[in-house]
């Protein structure tokens, strides 16, 4: 089983065999027989095919070839060089139409754990209490003013001087404006995840992580696809 996965201190992750890196994500490799006693769920981590689990060497390819190097973790997988030849050495690899599309699935794999990590923050953010003693009394003051009162709103409308109507109406106002703060994240990591979806080249993958992740595309891409502008957090 392959997985992808943020990095993290090595004892965390234990005997997990790590394939290959890129930006701040491992590809981890955990033999099937092992699934289940190896941990790892406490990765976060999104499984993969082997095929897209190793295109992560081609992330570079935008071009159509790569350069590896003997001795290196890409050459490794692709066998290119014979295990006496000089480290120095550098041969081109032409990915082929697999390569590219599971090199595709694999960048858009990344761009997903991006987004879910942003949105997760954003949705604990948006749910965060004023305090504990608000927080541990918001799901009782819910329940009652969904029904039209009760004892809770009412002592708390006592304290403010006001109705227990008018209490019911501001915890219902509250409500309605907690749930259209998730309804608009929901919708834009939605519309961004479309984005995602619709970037089916290697081109188009990069230009989304330079204008909505603020990683810098390869500087001969920018050109050839006539970008001049700074790469961008757009989330």
């Amino acid at each position: 089983m392959y997985i992808l996965f943020e990095m993290v201190d090595q004892r965390l992750m234990g005997p997990i065999q790590i394939k290959g890196r890129w930006l701040e994500y491992c590809i981890g490799f955990i033999p099937d027989s092992h699934t289940e006693i190896i941990a790892w769920s406490h990765l976060n981590a999104t499984v993969l095919t082997e095929n897209v689990a190793e295109a992560w060497m081609f992330t570079q390819g935008w071009s159509g070839q790569i350069s590896v190097r003997a001795g290196t973790p890409q050459d490794e997988q692709l066998v290119i060089h014979e295990s006496t030849e000089d480290l120095s050495v550098k041969e081109k690899y032409t990915l082929t139409d697999d390569d590219k599309s599971n090199c595709i699935a694999f960048m858009q794999a990344v761009m997903r754990k991006k987004l879910d990590k942003i949105y997760d923050v954003r949705l604990d953010n948006a749910n965060l209490s004023p305090s504990k003693l608000e927080g541990e009394s918001w799901e009782k003051q819910k329940a009652e003013a969904q029904a039209g009162g009760g004892p809770m709103l009412q002592a708390l409308a006592t304290t403010r001087g006001i109705t227990e109507a008018e209490m019911v109406t501001l915890v219902i106002n509250a409500m309605d404006s907690h749930n259209q703060k998730i309804q608009d994240l929901l919708s834009a990591k939605q519309a961004i995840e479309k984005e995602i979806k619709d970037s089916t080249t290697m081109e188009s993958c990069w230009l989304l992580l330079h204008n909505r992740f603020n990683l810098h595309a390869p500087v001969l891409l920018l050109q050839d696809q006539g970008v001049s502008t700074a790469p961008a957090l757009n989330l």
